[in-house]
Order: C-alpha cells, then structure tokens, then sequence
C-alpha cells in the first residue's frame, strides 16, 4: 500500500500570496485578493474565496487562558458579510495543554473531519508536526498535542484524495484568514460551540515522563544514560 503524505506547502510571500516552502516543487502563486506581479509564477488557486481558512486564539485573563479554533469559508460571490461557513470549535486543552498551538491543531482537525482535503493555516509549525507525524510516527509519541496530530494524520493517510496544505501568512490582511481568526476569537469567548472537542490528556501520565520523572538526576557512575 503506497503511503500518502501531504502536497508541500504553500506559503504567503510578499510578493505572492502562496510562494514556496522549505520544498522546492511548489512555485506557484495564488491569485485572488492579492495579487502578484512575477508572472513566471503559475496560478495553482485562482482565487482566495476557493479556500477554506482555520485559525486558532489565546486569550488571557487574570485567571486562565480562554482558547478557542475557527473555521471560515468566504462567500463565493465575494460577499464578505455573509460568508459561506464559520465554525466555532472548542480545543478543550487544560493546564500545559491549553495552548495556542492546540488551538491551530483543532481547527485543522475539524477541517479534514468535515471532508475537506486542502489545509489551509498561518501556523508553519502545525504542518510541520503533521509532517512529521507521517514520516517519523515514533518521534511523536511524546508531543503534548499528540492525540492532534495523530488524528490529522490519520485522516490523511486513509484518505482516498490527496491532502494540499497552504501555509497563509498571518494577520497580513488575508480576508479569509482574518475571518478564522475572528471565528477563533469568539470561540474562545463562548460558554459552548457546536463543535467541542475531546478533553486533552494529562501529558504527565505519559509513561515516557513518568520514566523520566522517576530516572535519578545525579544516576551512579557507570549507569547508561539515555537521552529523550
């Protein structure tokens, strides 16, 4: 069974709006709400409302953190008071897990679990864990949003369609990326969403940190040490 991985990313440039990434293959631009003017560039997007956008927000109060992910369609028409979806997503993170990143993940996830095969978020890191859940699966094992990204990868992998991943560039005036952003923030603000993911596991009751924990720090001379 011949294994999928994910297309390159595509990233938000100053110039075009998706240029390429750490791989070289994608050199092609998006056109739409900004546009480019290096025409060697191939449109691989013709236009922004073709894209479904996810985002995640972190707000800090004096007592916690208030987190929430959004998912935002643009009308096609080009009406941007009535888009075409907005999803509001509730991450569940709690303690070390309640984190921004947990927040991009979760919109990520819901994305690809409502049957849609292009990623589309302004968080290089998130794609490059996904990246790295496909092609070292073991490395992951230990990640504090590890539930995430193995079920992001899971979707892709068992996927009959290939997976695209777009990298936008953030708060860079991107209509559609601004409007998750807005989904996020008011997720982050309600008591319920339509959509509430599962609770985070306790990373501490990971067995590899509870070894950890227990390993002596000053261990006998002579004793292997094995490094994380």
């Amino acid at each position: 069974m011949e294994k999928k991985v994910l297309t390159p990313s595509l990233w938000f440039g100053l110039q075009a709006p998706f240029a390429s990434a750490k791989l070289p293959l994608c050199t092609q631009a998006v056109a739409g709400h900004h546009h480019t003017q290096n025409t060697s560039l191939t449109p691989k997007i013709q236009c922004w409302t073709d894209i479904i956008y996810t985002d995640g927000s972190v707000m800090k109060t004096k007592d916690d953190s208030l987190v929430g992910s959004g998912i935002y369609e643009p009308n096609k028409e080009g009406d941007h008071s009535s888009p075409q979806l907005q999803l509001y997503i509730k991450p569940n993170g709690h303690g070390s897990t309640n984190t921004i990143n947990r927040s991009k993940l979760a919109g990520i996830l819901v994305e690809l679990q409502q049957g849609h095969t292009d990623i589309t978020t302004d968080s290089a890191y998130c794609l490059s864990q996904i990246y790295r859940q496909i092609l070292n699966p073991m490395r992951m094992r230990t990640h504090l949003h590890a539930e995430f990204i193995h079920a992001t990868s899971t979707i892709v992998e068992q996927s009959p369609r290939q997976t695209n991943s777009l990298k936008v560039k953030t708060h860079s005036d991107v209509i559609g990326n601004e409007g998750a952003d807005a989904c996020a923030q008011a997720a982050a603000l309600m008591d319920t969403t339509y959509i509430s993911l599962p609770d985070a596991k306790d990373p501490l009751n990971n067995p590899f940190w509870l070894s950890r924990k227990d390993r002596p720090s000053n261990p006998p001379e002579g004793t292997p040490i094995y490094d994380s």
